[in-house]
């Protein structure tokens, strides 16, 4: 299981300590959080951002944009950092074009690890694997490579989106073969483009009355939590060490949160909701093993497998039927069912001997126990 942890929210309005109580249930373990040194404003979204880390608990995946002043923004990092406590445990540099500078990561590491000296520092881009394999860093120093996923650049639809899953596995399998050796993060995984990374004017603003670009109407739905399955699956499987999926609150994270949508008519969700995906994440507390597998029919069934290295006579596994019409499993090996249950429905799961026929458009948890 690699390292999960949670983007800090893009809304207006800063995370609320009953937001973060709820979730404290999920299992992550870092606050995404990107600071831009030559903002006027800089100072005041750090602290923002450390509080927030303060609530959740968790420590802070920084990613810190400097511009060609990089001297005095890291001078004005100090500053700010001196009146105030901050728990950082990962640090990302790029310049403003999102991409690694090598003449700034070396000019500045040294003194980023005194001033965060448990913190790891690493190269790569806020930006795609494309990006980061253009512009291929210097490593030497570097403790991990991060690069983003999002599943929408040219296609839209949830079927293109489901064929690409897979995909995913190969970019890290690239950028383990680009940097041998080095830790592979994957952060942050969105379901829209955060910003066009190849633009070159300021990004228009939305239509009046549309979500804006970067928001997808499908996150508050099951389909957004069978997509978060095979992502993490196959993320997993290629051996990524780091991934940070989506947002804390909002219309691109895990819940609503205590506020409303700006445009509930195009974004389904009320004050309060809780997302599917944050009850897809739930249920992976308590595991720290994805099991290898593998579907035969990837883009209408597909699966996870959870274990627990102190307790390998039981597995868990969560199958997705991405098809509006039911699927079967086979049940085979060394393994029998214990039980079963549909995660978002109150579906009764219809058993034949091993198999196990899955309701289109579900997810199902079958629970496994080693035969004797």
């Amino acid at each position: 299981m690699p390292e999960i942890g949670v983007g800090r929210t893009s809304r207006n309005e800063p995370l609320e300590n009953s937001e973060a109580e709820i979730l404290k249930q999920l299992p992550i373990h870092h606050l995404r959080a990107e600071l831009k040194l030559f903002d006027k404003n800089f100072s005041q979204n750090l602290k923002l951002v450390s509080d927030e880390s303060s609530l959740l608990g968790i420590p802070l995946f920084l990613v810190l944009y400097f511009s060609k002043n990089f001297k005095n923004e890291l001078a004005a990092l100090k500053n700010a950092i001196r009146f105030g406590k901050i728990s950082v445990k990962y640090i990302l540099d790029v310049g403003e074009n999102h991409l690694s500078n090598d003449i700034i990561f070396e000019e500045i590491y040294f003194e980023l690890k005194e001033l965060f000296p448990k913190a790891k520092i690493g190269t790569g881009v806020n930006a795609y694997f494309a990006e980061l394999n253009r512009n291929r860093p210097q490593t030497e120093r570097a403790e991990f490579v991060s690069f983003a996923v999002c599943p929408q650049v040219h296609a839209f639809d949830n079927i293109s989106l489901v064929e690409n899953l897979e995909a995913q596995k190969y970019v890290v399998n690239s950028a383990k073969k680009l940097f041998p050796g080095k830790p592979v993060f994957v952060s942050p995984v969105t379901l829209k483009q955060r910003f066009n990374v190849v633009a070159t004017a300021e990004e228009p603003a939305a239509k009046s009355g549309e979500l804006p670009d970067q928001v997808d109407a499908r996150q508050n739905t099951v389909f957004a939590a069978q997509w978060l399955l095979g992502s993490l699956k196959f993320l997993s499987q290629s051996g990524t060490d780091l991934v940070t999926f989506f947002e804390t609150v909002g219309w691109r994270g895990f819940i609503q949160g205590n506020y409303i949508p700006t445009f509930p008519e195009k974004f389904s969700a009320l004050k309060g909701d809780i997302f599917p995906v944050f009850q897809f994440l739930k249920e992976l507390a308590g595991y720290d093993e994805i099991v290898y597998s593998e579907s035969s029919v990837p883009l209408k069934l597909e699966g996870i497998v959870l274990a627990n290295k102190n307790n390998r006579l039981s597995l868990t596994a969560i199958i997705v039927n991405f098809d509006s019409e039911a699927g079967k499993i086979k049940v085979e090996g060394f393994f029998e069912v214990l039980g079963i249950q549909s995660l978002f429905s109150k579906e009764t799961i219809i058993t034949e001997n091993n198999d196990i026929i899955i309701p289109g458009g579900s997810v199902v948890r079958v629970e496994l126990k080693l035969v004797d």
